[in-house]
Formats: C-alpha cells, sequence, structure tokens
C-alpha cells in the first residue's frame, strides 16, 4: 500500500517493488493509488496526496537551490531580464526579501544596503559612485585635480555650478566680453538625462534657471569645434565595467554606439542656438528628428553606428586611432583617481563589520558598476568627457542596440564570476554554525563533517580540473566557442567566505596576510583576468606608475 502510494507500483514476490505497467492485450486499466481511483471519477478531477505534494515540493526546492538567482524588482529594462534568465540561466525572484546572488537595480544603493549584503551576493552599484555621476560633483571633483595638473586634467570643459558658482561665471562672463569674444555655454540641469533641460546661451541675460523640475544647474564652456563626420557632430557612448574599487580595477567595453546629430553642424549664432538636432546628439532627441536615419537602413550612414565602425573609418581616412583609444582610456581612469580615496573609504565602511582593511582588499567585492561615458572628440583629435552615466539607458530600440548592450551585460554578469556553491557554503556554514550555538561544542565535529561534505560537492559541481568555475548556460557556451580568454578562480569566493568566518568568529589566522603567500596568490588579483570577452582591463594594466602622483594628489585632497 505505501509502494501504491508513492509511485503507483506494485511488490513483487522477492519483496523488490516494480513499476506496474498496464497489460493492454487483457483490457484492464493501469493499477492507481486509491486517491487516483477516487479522483479518476467523472467529473472530478486528481489531486496529489499530501505525501506526493511534499515530494514535488522538494524536488522544486532542490532544483531552486541549484540555480543562480537574479532580483529586479528596481529594473525597468527589458535586456536585462532577457540576458539573465534567457541567456545565462537565472532564476529571477519575485520579492525583495527572497535570497538572491545578483541584485540588478536602476537606483543608487546606500552604505546601509551594502552592509546587508552576504558575501556571496553581488549588486550592481557602488555607494558613493554618484561623486562623478552628477553633473555637479563631477566637475567639482576634476576642477579640484586640475588644480593640480592643469594639463593632464584637461579633458574636461571648463564648468561651473550654479547657482553656488553663479558669480564666478559672471565675472568669466563679463571678462570674455571686455576681450571681444564670445563665448558658447551649455547649461545642463545636475540631475537631468535624455537631454532634458539643455539648453545654450551666449549672454548672462539668457541663462534660464526657472525650470521648477530642476534645483541644480551646471554650465559648461560649449565644444564649438567639435570633430565631424560627414558635416554631423556626434559622441560616443562608452561602457566602462569597475568590479572593484579597494583596490581599483576598470575595465573598458571594446564595443559601444556612436551618436550623431540629425542636422549638419554648425557654429552657433544667434540664429541658431535653439536647433537642439544640430548641437545635441542624445539619441533620445534625434530619433524625433525628420532627417533620423536608421542603422538598419544604412549602418555607415545611420544616426546611431557601432564604435568599431567609427574607429574603422577615422582609420581609413589616415587618423590615428591607436593614440585616440589610449587617450580615452586614461580621460576613464583619471576620471576615477578623482574619487578612489572616496569610493574606498565608502566601501570599507560597509564592510567593516566582520572585515580589516586588509581582509577587505583582499576578497572579491560585493558591488560591481557598469557605467556610461560619454565622450566628444574635438577637431584635433582629442577626447573631451561630458558626463558620466550611472545608470545608462539599456532601452532597446534598434537590433544594434540588442546586440551592443545584451552583450555588454552578459559579460559583465559573466566577468563576476558567480556559481550557486558560494550561496551554498555560506548558507550550510550559518546553519552549522546555529546549531553549535544551540546544541553547544560537541555538535562541533558534526557541523564541521557536514561543511567538508558541501564543500566537497560545491568544487566537483562548479570547479573543473584546474580549479576554475564550469559556468551554466551561455558563459558555458562562451568558453567553448573560445570568446573568454579567462575565467575567476572559485577560491577567491571560497577564500571569501573563510575570511569572513574566521573574522565573525575572531580567528587571527586571517588578520595578517602570510608571508609564504606570494603576490599570484592573492585572489583579488590572480582571479581578475586583463580581458575577459569584450572587456578589457585598462587600470592597474600597466598604468600604476603612470597613475601614482594623480592618486597621491588625490589622497591628499581627501585628507584635507
Amino acid at each position: 500500500a505505501a509502494g501504491s502510494r508513492l509511485g503507483g507500483g506494485g511488490v513483487a514476490e522477492g519483496g523488490a517493488s516494480s513499476p506496474a505497467k498496464p497489460d493492454h492485450g487483457s483490457g484492464c486499466p493501469p493499477l492507481l493509488p486509491d486517491s487516483r481511483r477516487m479522483a479518476s471519477a467523472p467529473g472530478r478531477s486528481y489531486r496529489p496526496t499530501s505525501t506526493e505534494a511534499d515530494i514535488e515540493r522538494m524536488a522544486k526546492a532542490k532544483k531552486q537551490n541549484k540555480t543562480l538567482k537574479v532580483n529586479l524588482i528596481n529594473c525597468k529594462y527589458e535586456i536585462v531580464r532577457k540576458v539573465t534568465t534567457e541567456m545565462l540561466e537565472f532564476e529571477e525572484v519575485s520579492q525583495d526579501g527572497d535570497v538572491w546572488d545578483l541584485y540588478w537595480t536602476d537606483l543608487s544603493v546606500s552604505t546601509e544596503r551594502v552592509a546587508r549584503m552576504l558575501p556571496f551576493q553581488c549588486i550592481n552599484h557602488f555607494p558613493g559612485m554618484m561623486e562623478i555621476c552628477r553633473k555637479a560633483t563631477l566637475a567639482r571633483n576634476l576642477k579640484t585635480m586640475r588644480r593640480m595638473h592643469p594639463k593632464d586634467y584637461a579633458f574636461f570643459p571648463r564648468s561651473w555650478s550654479l547657482p553656488e558658482e553663479m558669480c564666478e561665471w559672471r565675472a568669466e562672463c563679463r571678462q570674455r566680453r571686455s576681450e571681444g569674444r564670445r563665448v558658447t555655454y551649455i547649461v545642463k540641469p545636475d540631475a537631468g538625462a535624455m537631454g532634458r533641460g539643455i539648453h545654450l546661451v551666449q549672454r548672462e541675460e539668457d541663462l534660464d534657471l526657472s525650470n521648477p523640475d530642476f534645483n541644480g544647474w551646471v554650465v559648461q564652456e560649449y565644444i564649438d569645434k567639435p570633430f565631424l563626420i560627414d558635416q554631423y557632430k556626434f559622441d560616443l557612448r562608452l561602457y566602462v565595467l569597475v568590479t572593484c574599487v579597494d583596490p581599483l580595477r576598470i575595465y573598458l567595453f571594446d564595443e559601444g554606439l556612436a551618436r550623431f546629430a540629425t542636422s549638419k553642424y554648425q557654429a552657433p549664432s544667434v540664429s541658431n542656438l535653439h536647433t537642439m538636432h544640430m548641437h545635441l546628439t542624445n539619441y533620445s532627441i534625434n530619433k524625433h528628428s525628420d532627417e533620423y536615419v536608421s542603422a538598419e537602413s544604412d549602418p555607415n550612414k545611420g544616426s546611431k553606428r557601432r564604435l568599431t565602425a567609427v574607429m574603422q573609418s577615422l582609420r581609413a581616412q589616415g587618423h590615428n586611432t591607436a593614440a585616440l583609444t589610449q587617450a580615452i582610456e586614461e580621460l576613464v581612469v583619471k576620471t576615477f583617481v578623482s574619487v578612489a580615496p572616496h569610493l574606498k573609504r565608502t566601501y570599507r565602511h560597509c564592510t567593516a563589520t566582520h572585515m580589516r582593511a586588509h581582509q577587505i582588499a583582499s576578497t572579491p567585492s560585493r558591488c560591481f558598476e557598469l557605467l556610461g561615458f560619454d565622450v566628444l572628440i574635438d577637431q584635433d583629435m582629442r577626447p573631451v568627457l561630458m558626463e558620466v552615466n550611472h545608470s545608462p539607458s539599456f532601452e532597446v530600440d534598434t537590433k544594434l542596440d540588442n546586440e551592443i548592450k545584451a552583450k555588454a551585460i552578459q559579460e559583465t554578469i559573466c566577468v563576476l564570476g558567480l556559481s550557486v556553491g558560494q550561496r551554498e557554503t555560506l548558507l550550510q556554514r550559518q546553519k552549522n554554525e546555529a546549531k553549535r550555538r544551540l546544541y553547544g561544542s560537541s555538535h562541533r565535529g558534526r557541523a564541521d563533517d557536514s561543511m567538508s561534505s558541501v564543500r566537497g560537492r560545491t568544487r566537483s559541481a562548479f570547479s573543473g580540473p584546474s580549479g576554475r568555475i564550469t559556468p551554466s548556460g551561455e558563459l558555458r557556451r562562451l568558453c567553448k566557442a573560445g570568446r573568454l580568454t579567462s575565467l575567476h578562480t572559485h577560491n577567491s569566493r571560497d577564500r571569501q567566505l573563510d575570511i569572513v568566518e574566521n573574522a565573525s568568529r575572531g580567528s587571527s589566522s586571517e588578520q595578517t596576510p602570510s608571508s609564504s603567500d606570494s603576490e599570484e596568490d592573492r585572489p583579488a588579483k590572480a582571479s581578475q583576468p586583463s580581458r575577459f570577452g569584450g572587456f578589457r582591463c585598462i587600470y592597474p594594466a600597466e598604468r600604476e606608475r603612470q597613475m601614482e602622483p594623480y592618486f597621491n594628489s588625490a589622497d591628499n585632497i581627501s585628507s584635507c
């Protein structure tokens, strides 16, 4: 009877259970449990018994525990959901309180949010990153560095934050007017996006700060001599990935977008100051223009093009694109250097509850950041930083958007090196610790044996012969295709859990770095590849010595 309730099988004469099979020749119906025979009556639907329901629930829970989980409650972009749940086979959790491995949000994160995270969890923002993602704070930080390094930080237009620096800007206008020079300024709302509220002025009287939707404004000197392609102004949207701020590590995506204005460029004058389709390259503005050209109709003439296609065109015209690329990389790194002490201090504050400073620096980061850098090229082929986008738009309006943005998101997640074993290991440790506190030290041996079993299953399930993670879904296919050149070592996340556990127990084994550990054995450095798919590491990447003076200046400014 028990066998029939569980699986509908009978018991053979020898005592071994065997599944019951219908005898189609005799016309007898298959053997069913009593509950199924009762439910099979006309007009009644079958309901599983409590035992069968428990088995189904346990099987479902076991399957869920073997799947990476993503929280997308505060993410509005469908492409992020498609990449995580379909391409990388994550399971999306439906509530904010559910256990998750990856949290992708369009909002900034607080230090308290990061402090509450578990070591195996990753969130897509660093606390404190708004220091370069707001126009006013970006201008303030870069202006401070420019005072100490005037030539090296000349990649950003002269800027004033209003209303705080209204007097300085008006004095600048009067001086230019006394010199007989007419200068154009571009006025941007501090927290604006997609070109909203932007306008150009050439006189103080034309300044309009009456828009009630914005509190702060930034006035920048307008770049009136940009580099043109086919007489059109354009800028570059670059995708920059920060995987760690302590120590700083930055990746630049090989592919990006070139966004073109839809009216042929003319030098700013009183008659064309309000022609936004000429002076602004924002896609959200130019897509409504009658002159907008879709990338599908003509990839080389479209109003939105691939970054690599534009670079190839410049190279064919005889321009030194290698020097331009190097200048762009230095621009990106120097921008982060200006706020590096602040980012490091903020992150350490979040994770200082259970770990010391050297432990934080040697463990994988709980945060990462995928930023959108908007860069303009002037007529001398020098890159000029326009702004940094905290949550770059992942709206997919064209096939080109889908290809570039999906790949950037996908390979960003692959860089993190997440695995189910990380979550399973830590949660099992928490259970064992709770049992040890409940039953006393006598339970310690059984907890350690259980932990060894979990660690063995984790390594066998997620590590190959070389100790690297064996990823699932799309990541595995990318590795087989040779598109990903390096992977995080499983040892880095395992060591993170060891450090957190030892620190919480007050162990002294991890309080000082071991002198026997070589530089390659330190997880924070050994687990970070120099290239991962389309992402190329631009810092440190042989730039540590070059950037050292700027780091020293930023440290001195931060300590004042």
